[in-house]
């Protein structure tokens, strides 16, 4: 394939990619670490520009209740459009709501990865297999709602990608580069467990060809790591290089020992999901052909690989995923599908080599099997604008998902908000359960004291993580005036 086609095929899948984010922006749920983020961007920005490091002395990274990302990759972008596009600063057009300004560097950034694919995917399948398979990532309901998110999984899951592949790309010429190692310090300063495609890295050297320039690319992109965390990270600034050691010794801590986080798994309410979550996760929420042509992978790969030093990617990215798998599934910190979306674009990858290696002997038959797949793909599609709601009907779709996952997390409450305002429903409103995102939702008078509310909505996923609150008995003498149903499940309930 030409440079020029490359370029002009790339550039239309961007703009597909980003167009299907963009899209009614407005229309999707408030997450409330979006609230949270959006904040932080802000104020990181500020405290830059006033010089003010007293500021970052006790930052959020340094918290030693809970564990928090660093995050700066996804809030500076964020922080400059808020300020610069909205909010009320003298330098602000004024012209978007705040959470929509913020929103759009995710858009347009976390858009890449689909390309990423794309071009990648060159080096191994036909040019058609390659755009498809950038193409399905981009359609796929958990990246597009990820990618309409004030949240960090879209940046680590570009970033971690990124460093594997321009290592591979490096290693591959026998051409030393510094890139791995600047996308490998953007992806622990999104999460701490962006460090992990060093793994891979590892595996290069242990495993692969010449390791006298591998063990020399690894030493020069762990300089450049060094360089690009502490030119971004104020605490590096402040406490020097063992920053980086303290903090991942401290969040190895919290992530179970912190503030625990409730959740719901297979009917019953948990601090601590069992280890099968995200193996539950990967086979419910990934549209059904993307299971069935990754299983496909991962047979025919076992069945048919021979030790290859010249083909050490595969195994590089294998050991690499089941270490990241087995930290997160370890973990009591449990927060959906999302936290492994790092994995998505090698299951893609996968996918892609399945495709690819489609043989059927008439022509016309292949191209069509690839049209199957691709309008298969698009059905979830049908989820906008909420497409995180997604489930496929291996688990029997949404309905029968929320019997035995946490289901519609902080969706409830916008729905039935705009329910009340469609209808007239006057009253001091209470929402029991993602209360914070409820201004962004309604112009409503709302209160969090809820002996004082005339209205109380109840979300359906707080009653799945807390069967037994206290705050549910404030219901006890009000009347049921709607169920909230989204994808056939209840998703919210409201009360007067």
């Amino acid at each position: 394939m030409s440079t020029k086609t490359k370029v002009r095929l790339s550039i239309i899948l961007y703009l597909f990619t980003a167009i299907i984010r963009l899209y009614q922006l407005n229309l999707t749920a408030v997450y409330p670490d979006e609230i949270t983020w959006m904040v932080k961007g802000k104020e990181f920005l500020y405290s830059i520009a006033k010089r003010n490091l007293e500021y970052f002395h006790g930052a959020w990274w340094n918290s030693t209740k809970d564990s928090y990302a660093i995050g700066i990759p996804v809030i500076v972008p964020s922080g400059l459009m808020y300020t610069s596009l909205a909010g009320s600063g003298k330098y602000s057009l004024k012209i978007l709501p705040d959470i929509i300004a913020s929103r759009l560097p995710i858009v347009f950034i976390g858009s890449l990865t689909a390309v990423l694919i794309f071009l990648f995917g060159l080096n191994y399948f036909t040019p058609a297999v390659s755009l498809i398979t950038g193409l399905l990532y981009a359609i796929n309901p958990i990246t597009i709602s990820l990618d309409r998110w004030i949240l960090n999984d879209s940046f680590l899951t570009l970033f971690s990608f990124l460093s594997i592949t321009s290592f591979y790309k490096s290693y591959n010429k026998s051409k030393s580069v510094l890139l791995p190692g600047v996308f490998l310090g953007l992806a622990f300063l999104v999460k701490p467990n962006g460090l992990l495609p060093f793994v891979a890295w590892l595996i290069f050297l242990l495993f692969g060809k010449n390791r006298r320039f591998t063990f020399k690319l690894i030493i020069l992109n762990v300089v450049s790591f060094l360089f690009i965390v502490g030119a971004l990270w104020p605490q590096v600034w402040i406490s020097g290089p063992f920053a980086i050691i303290e903090y991942l010794s401290r969040q190895s801590r919290l992530v179970n020992s912190g503030d625990p986080i409730p959740n719901y798994f297979f009917g019953h309410a948990t601090l601590n999901p069992n280890p099968m979550y995200y193996f539950f996760q990967l086979f419910t929420r990934l549209p059904e052909i993307i299971v069935i042509l990754f299983i496909s992978s991962a047979i025919f790969y076992f069945k048919r690989s021979r030790p290859n030093k010249t083909n050490i990617l595969i195994p590089s990215v294998i050991i690499y995923s089941g270490i990241f798998l087995l930290l997160v599934s370890f973990s009591s910190v449990k927060g959906g599908v999302r936290y492994v979306l790092p994995l998505f674009p090698w299951i893609y990858l996968s996918c892609g080599w399945v495709i690819n290696n489609i043989d059927i002997s008439k022509y016309q038959y292949k191209e069509f099997v690839k049209f199957v797949i691709i309008t298969l793909s698009c059905l979830p599609l049908l989820y906008f604008p909420n497409y995180y709601l997604y489930y496929n009907s291996f688990i029997n779709g949404p309905k029968t998902a929320s019997k035995f996952d946490l289901f519609g997390l902080c969706f409830g409450s916008k729905e039935a908000l705009e329910y009340l305002d469609a209808n007239h429903i006057n009253g001091l409103t209470s929402v029991i359960g993602c209360a914070d995102t409820a201004p962004y939702h309604s112009g409503r008078p709302l209160t969090k004291k809820l002996s004082d509310a005339s209205i109380i909505i109840i979300e359906n996923s707080f009653v799945q993580q807390h069967p037994d609150s206290s705050f549910l008995k404030f219901v006890n003498n009000k009347k049921l005036i709607q169920e909230i149903t989204q994808q056939g499940v209840v998703t919210a309930r409201i009360y007067h």
